[in-house]
């Protein structure tokens, strides 16, 4: 996103790097900005790792207990600085939607 092009160029700007708006989104992966930055021009290094025998056993616990049952029995957790944008923003709208929506259902049931 552009806050991010925006945070990059002055983090790298305190370093006396000097990157241009262009070059962020040119160069969206810190190791392409890495390459830009120090003038790398290793083709080999821009292959993706070969992810076909990654574990991904411990992601499937977390994604197998993601679901609106326990989103609703769940405890509340910190969650510090989180910036939402795209569609993440509009699911975050209905979970809260529908929460307020059956609370208040409920605070009506018992008026």
């Amino acid at each position: 996103t552009s806050l991010t092009a925006t945070r990059v160029i002055i983090s790298a700007s305190k370093e006396n790097i000097e990157i241009a708006y262009s070059d962020v989104f040119a160069n969206p992966t810190p190791q392409k900005l890495a390459k830009l930055v120090t003038n790398e021009n290793d083709d080999k290094s821009d292959e993706l790792p070969d992810i076909n025998n990654f574990d991904y056993s411990e992601i499937n616990k977390v994604l197998d207990n993601n679901n609106l049952d326990n989103f609703r029995n769940g405890e509340k957790q910190e969650l510090g600085d989180v910036l939402l944008t795209g569609p993440a923003v509009s699911l975050v709208f209905i979970f809260f939607m529908s929460y307020c929506t059956s609370i208040m259902a409920r605070f009506t049931a018992n008026s």
